[in-house]
């Protein structure tokens, strides 16, 4: 009789495994599928910020009297900084809505 509800519950565990595994590596392919993605994305939004910061060098703004004005510069940084985090906002929002699905980082309207 033990040896009888043994197997009966050795055999449903392997069942069960054998049912329960293949979600479980899905669910970890979709993560992983969806962190490279978003680190794709989140690279995109870091580029775009770090050209916007090397054109701000390389022509910086200038007062009337030809003068750079570091104020005007900050201002820009923060607005670029500011416009790098919403852009990865909007990847990990992205991601979350659509899934790895797509292929696309969300475009600006």
């Amino acid at each position: 009789m033990k040896k009888l509800l043994f197997s009966f519950l050795a055999g449903f565990f392997v069942f069960g495994l054998a049912i329960w595994a293949p979600t479980v590596e899905a669910q970890q392919q979709q993560k992983s599928k969806e962190e490279i993605l978003r680190g794709k994305w989140h690279q995109k939004a870091d580029q775009k910020a770090q050209r916007q910061r090397e054109q701000l060098q390389h022509d910086p703004p200038r007062t009337k009297l030809g003068v750079v004005d570091q104020r005007e510069i900050r201002r820009r940084e923060a607005q670029i900084e500011k416009q790098r985090q919403q852009d990865r906002k909007d990847a990990d929002d992205a991601i979350k809505r659509l899934g790895p699905q797509k292929s696309q980082p969300p475009k600006k309207q």
